[in-house]
């Protein structure tokens, strides 16, 4: 009754730590173009536009305003307490900032969680890697000592994101009619996967703007438009059923070979000892949770300012799950 991503990850560090085994290092870009696309796609497919809609309001603070006060909130931990430079630190807290509810979904099942807790949650999940993956860049640009400027950075934030979604939505418009010509199940079940990889890779390689975002917005239109565009339910069963068994052994696979790096990165602390890691990495947790709680009881207590500025209303859920959507970062 464990859920799966927790026993994945200690079965990953078990097998890491079996003696003659070889050393596992994976390089980013195996990570981005094998295993985000069709996980990023699959979690937008099977996401409600309209639930979406509903809680567009905290799902975009979430996304970006959360993500932003947690990347500086462990840069500001990183440099006056381990002593990192400023731009070291703000990797550090971009890569930090972004959740990832694939273990907290799992128990949301399980225990009946409110379905607007996992939309909130699910939601925040889809939209925040494109947030952290652009304040990792540009941190990374000032890190390798190129000039810093936060109105660049801001335009290039509202450029690359802005242009992801609208190549999502452009390729999603062009090539789902063509698709929904094919009746072949096998054909379509190839397209099915191929399309999302080849959405991330305009966007990032060719057009150089987020490829997640263009990958989720591809995701959810062809979500949106499935049933109108595939009328054949057995062809939907056959699909389904291939992209069950695919998110689970992709995401079976990338928690396990997390797992499994561990004892390389350990043999390579540099001038850190273990003690003073785990130490750090137990302030950096407590510094990611606590900048999620301080969010999640505070901001909604300032609904009327948001609803002047927005015209909509704020989420305003009780206590209880505004905690559980805390914990469940």
């Amino acid at each position: 009754k464990v859920p799966y991503p927790i026993l994945l990850v200690l079965g990953g560090l078990g097998i890491g730590f079996v003696p003659g085994l070889p050393v596992v290092q994976i390089a980013p870009e195996v990570i981005f173009i094998v295993f985000l696309p069709p996980l990023l796609n699959a979690a937008a497919f099977f996401s409600s536009p309209l639930d979406l809609r509903a809680h567009l309001r905290p799902i975009i603070l979430l996304a970006i305003g959360l993500v932003l006060l947690t990347t500086v909130a462990v840069a500001a931990v990183a440099h006056f307490v381990v002593g990192l430079p400023w731009a070291a630190a703000f990797v550090l807290g971009a890569i930090l900032a972004p959740t990832d509810p694939v273990a907290a979904e799992a128990i949301f099942r399980r225990l009946g969680v409110p379905e607007r807790v996992g939309t909130v949650v699910g939601g925040e999940s889809l939209i925040n890697d494109g947030t952290g993956l652009a304040a990792f860049r540009m941190a990374l640009a000032a890190l390798g000592g190129g000039a810093f400027s936060i109105w660049e950075a801001g335009l290039n934030f509202v450029l690359v994101g802005g242009g992801g979604i609208l190549v999502g939505l452009v390729l999603a418009r062009v090539i789902l009619p063509l698709w929904g010509r094919l009746r072949e199940p096998s054909i379509m079940i190839t397209f099915s996967v191929l399309i999302p990889y080849g959405v991330y890779i305009l966007a990032e390689e060719v057009l150089h703007v987020s490829g997640i975002l263009a990958v989720v917005t591809y995701g959810l239109y062809q979500g949106w438009r499935a049933p109108r565009l595939f009328p054949d339910a057995s062809t939907r069963i056959q699909t389904l059923a291939f992209w069950g068994v695919l998110i689970f052994v992709l995401e079976a696979l990338l928690f396990i070979l997390v797992g499994q790096q561990l004892p390389s990165i350990l043999g390579n602390l540099g001038e850190y000892s273990l003690a003073q890691v785990l130490l750090y990495s137990l302030l950096a947790y407590g510094v990611v949770l606590g900048a999620r709680f301080a969010w999640f009881f505070t901001t909604p207590y300032l609904h009327p300012v948001f609803d002047r500025l927005l015209r909509n209303r704020y989420l305003r859920a009780p206590w209880q799950e505004r905690l559980v959507m805390s914990w469940s970062g």
